[in-house]
């Protein structure tokens, strides 16, 4: 009879141990039981970032995150590979075999293995505290005895089994011989907390394919646990041994990647430091940035603000001066234009109404009044004009820094192209192929007075009228000096005779179209540049001009105010005094120029 009981006893025991074991998995969906989730639900702390509820049946994905089953099965899953259009990722259908998930947190990849997302290995640990945490009373709401069947109050907890007891039960379980070793403990006791104890509450690992038994085998080839059943059916050529006996090898292999782990977390949390402190100099050098760009815009404001003032008072002035004397003009052709036609009134009535006596007797004053005004001068064209015009002007950099500004000035003066000159330092008629020729235009008003301003479209080309290319043009470049005058340049590619336009504002000046006579290309001259022998070759008799002049005393070259010398300076080679000219010495050869002149002239020179 004791034995039955106690035959009884055990089987009750296997019952109410069942109701907290390890999660079984559903043979049909691979998932934990309703009542399992639901009860895990209720007593969790960890919850799951997709529902934001407690875990349940909590599964474990590539990047380490954990989710709840349900929530990673409502997840669309994706295929890897480049489709036509290059995209990276494809949506894929259900009979699609290689898939994965993208993680809720962080985006990883995790592939998902043949039974979907309940093949993903179960986050024991995190199910451990669960499970621990709804069994500990002293943590959560009151739990009934395990083994009683009414409802008394659990006040004892199995070490060893997990069962929650009552104080009979308690007894009952001490004086099994099956549980006389086990060690309970009041669920007040803090030991209960200690892992020598809390770890004897976890879960045993069970078989995905075979719910019912534990994986208790390591396949070392396939690096994954299985249980009897799968180790014979799909690893039985494979290196397995008992996961009590690999358990501590594969362990220092974890421990040995966690070592090297750990100290990226310092170096990554420095480098985030670094970033951090980088990113707070980068705002705090963009806001000093921001204050000086503010501050030296706000300066050219300042400045602008200046200037307009400034132009504005210059128009102001000039619309005084000019008004002021246009309102003058103005009153006095008015009175004027009142006495002439009172003055004529007068007369006409005397004329058409008067006697003959009346008429002679008026007379008088009727001539003198019409003679004073006859004789009056007036003005009969304004005595101002209406000129004026802003006209911008860009400083340089190289100017200080508050005249680093477009700025600009009031114009009154007006501009007349018919008075316009050019100024030319050579002749135009006397022009040579590949030579630069500079010119001057200076503007003048309609007085003829100089035009001191600039700002004015000047346009200038040099056109060819020769037979051999009747519409060659050469460029001609334009400068503004800012003071009235345009500097023109331009360098001639062919010879022949040309007309050089020169516009101002689209009306010619004086004396454009003007005709330039090219010549040929100049021979470079291979004497020197010089004012006299004398001078140039340090007082050498040998030395000898081509403009024969000569000294006495034995110099055989030209010195000042001796016979034969030109006046002025002159080559030394050809005699000629224009400095830009072709040499015309062609008779000699270059090597008994280099033999007599010229060798003696570049000694000197040098």
């Amino acid at each position: 009879m004791e034995h039955r009981k106690e035959v009884d006893y055990q089987k009750q025991l296997r019952d109410k141990t069942s109701e907290i074991a390890p999660p079984k998995e559903d043979n049909t969906t691979g998932k934990l039981s309703h009542e399992t989730n639901k009860r895990l639900k209720t007593f969790t702390t960890e919850t799951c970032n997709m529902c934001k509820l407690g875990i349940t049946d909590p599964r474990l994905l590539s990047c380490l995150h954990t989710f709840c089953a349900d929530c990673l099965t409502n997840l669309k899953s994706m295929i890897i590979g480049c489709s036509e259009n290059g995209s990276r990722l494809k949506e894929i259908v259900a009979s699609a075999t290689r898939r994965v998930i993208l993680c809720p947190t962080c985006d990883s990849q995790t592939e998902l293995p043949r039974q979907g997302v309940m093949g993903l290995p179960v986050n024991y640990i995190l199910y451990n505290r669960r499970m621990k945490q709804l069994k500990t009373p002293s943590k959560g709401p009151k739990i009934i005895c395990d083994l009683c069947t009414s409802d008394n109050w659990a006040t004892y907890r199995c070490t060893d089994c997990g069962l929650c007891l009552c104080t009979i039960c308690k007894e009952a379980h001490n004086r099994q011989r099956a549980t006389v070793g086990h060690v309970v403990l009041s669920v007040h006791d803090e030991r209960l907390n200690d892992p020598k104890f809390s770890n004897r509450f976890q879960s045993a690992a069970v078989c995905f394919k075979h719910p019912s038994k534990e994986m208790l085998i390591f396949c070392e080839t396939c690096d994954r646990p299985s249980c009897s059943s799968c180790c014979v059916s799909e690893h039985g050529d494979h290196k397995c041994n008992l996961v009590v006996d690999v358990c501590d090898k594969q362990s220092k292999v974890i421990q040995n990647l966690l070592m090297q782990a750990k100290p990226q977390i310092q170096a990554i949390e420095n480098a985030l430091n670094r970033v951090a402190s980088t990113t707070t100099r980068l705002q705090q050098k963009a806001d000093k940035v921001c204050a000086e760009v503010n501050s030296f815009v706000d300066n050219d404001i300042r400045v602008l603000e200046k200037n307009r003032a400034a132009l504005l008072q210059e128009v102001a002035r000039t619309v005084e001066e000019k008004g002021g004397a246009l309102r003058t003009q103005r009153v006095q052709l008015e009175q004027l234009l009142h006495d002439f036609q009172h003055s004529c009134r007068v007369t006409e009535d005397v004329l058409t109404e008067g006697s003959r006596n009346e008429i002679l007797a008026l007379k008088r004053p009727l001539v003198r009044r019409l003679r004073e005004l006859n004789r009056v001068k007036y003005a009969a064209e304004p005595r101002e004009n209406d000129n004026i015009r802003f006209v911008p002007q860009k400083k340089a950099l190289s100017e200080p820094k508050n005249e680093r500004l477009i700025k600009g000035g009031i114009i009154t003066q007006a501009l007349c192209t018919e008075k316009c000159v050019l100024k030319a330092d050579n002749n135009l008629s006397n022009v040579w192929v590949g030579s630069k020729v500079e010119l001057v235009v200076v503007c003048h008003d309609p007085a003829g007075l100089p035009y001191k301003h600039g700002g004015e479209e000047v346009w200038a080309q040099l056109q060819a009228a020769h037979s051999g290319s009747p519409n060659h043009c050469s460029p001609v470049s334009v400068v503004d000096r800012r003071d009235g005058s345009y500097h023109l340049e331009f360098v001639p590619d062919q010879s022949g005779l040309y007309s050089l336009l020169i516009t101002i504002n689209a009306e010619h000046i004086q004396g454009s179209p003007f005709n330039v006579i090219v010549k040929p290309r100049l021979v470079k001259h291979v004497g020197v540049w010089h004012c006299c022998c004398f001078c140039s070759s340090g007082g050498r008799r040998e030395a000898v001009c081509a403009c024969h002049g000569s000294m006495p005393g034995g110099f055989k070259g030209c010195g000042h105010g001796h016979r034969g010398h030109p006046g002025r300076k002159h080559w030394s080679c050809c005699g000629k005094t224009s400095e830009h000219s072709s040499c015309s010495r062609h008779e000699i050869t270059r090597r008994n120029i280099e033999r007599s002149t010229v060798s003696v002239y570049r000694e000197v020179t040098l």
